[in-house]
């Protein structure tokens, strides 16, 4: 199919779901506030082993708000009030499955990284080699999430569920979805990658916060994206229905 379910063309249909993400900026500021201060927080933080503890808990903290901002995008579409609670009730919610999901994560970039240290230390070219080695493993990693993270945000709280979800998605929708699953992470890790790793502590800093509200935007898309797009993979009642008698039914 080439176009997405909405009847519009790929391009076009990308472009009007960042609009929808942005918008939802300008009637809720604090999520990119918020969003914007776990990271740069997170990274300042990281710089010294002082601050450990604080850095563990904003880092703990952004893992859980990968799940957070996607719930707040869809109660904004739907037209709903986020209170403090909410917030925090989706923290609550979210905390496990993200913390479960990061740590898979972590176990499949080990090869990429041990791969990338063993290229370090190798002199020469070696630094180069290792960053384009991460860059690369981690963007794969990144398109092969994309519709899972929002599954495991919006639809089960099971990571397996979840992925297999984003996976029947990408399938359901090709080619129309090859714009969310590309141009996201592209922009974000050639960002990254472009500012080198010599950046000096004020530009890091800057870089940092761009990128963060750049994904943050992005994520906004790729949620839309799925939110009008799940019922092309699950029966909707019959995932409704499930989720109140704590089960878990398969995607089509």
């Amino acid at each position: 199919m080439s176009e997405t379910d909405s009847g519009q063309p790929p391009r076009q249909g990308f472009f009007r779901d960042l609009g929808s993400a942005l918008a939802v900026w300008a009637r809720f500021p604090a999520l990119p506030l918020i969003t914007m201060s776990l990271a740069v927080g997170t990274q300042l933080t990281g710089m010294t082993t002082v601050l450990f503890l604080p850095t563990v808990v904003l880092a703990t903290a952004g893992v859980t708000w990968m799940g957070v901002e996607r719930s707040w995008y869809v109660a904004a579409w739907r037209g709903e009030r986020v209170a403090v609670r909410d917030v925090t009730e989706w923290m609550m919610l979210h905390f496990w499955p993200f913390v479960r999901l990061v740590m898979l994560m972590g176990i499949v970039m080990v090869p990429a990284i041990v791969l990338s240290v063993i290229a370090a230390n190798a002199g020469g070219q070696g630094r180069s080699t290792a960053r384009i080695t991460l860059l690369i493993s981690s963007l794969a990693l990144d398109v092969a999430l994309t519709f899972g993270i929002p599954a495991l945000a919006l639809r089960t709280s099971r990571v397996w569920s979840a992925m297999k979800i984003g996976m029947v998605m990408i399938a359901a929708t090709w080619p129309g979805c090859l714009i969310y699953l590309l141009v996201p992470p592209l922009v974000v890790h050639l960002v990254i990658f472009a500012s080198g790793p010599t950046v000096q502590m004020p530009l890091l800093v800057g870089v940092g916060a761009v990128t963060t509200l750049v994904r943050l935007a992005f994520d906004g898309a790729v949620a839309r994206f799925y939110a009008r797009s799940e019922h092309l993979v699950i029966d909707l009642e019959e995932w409704d229905k499930a989720a109140t008698e704590g089960q878990t039914p398969q995607a089509r």
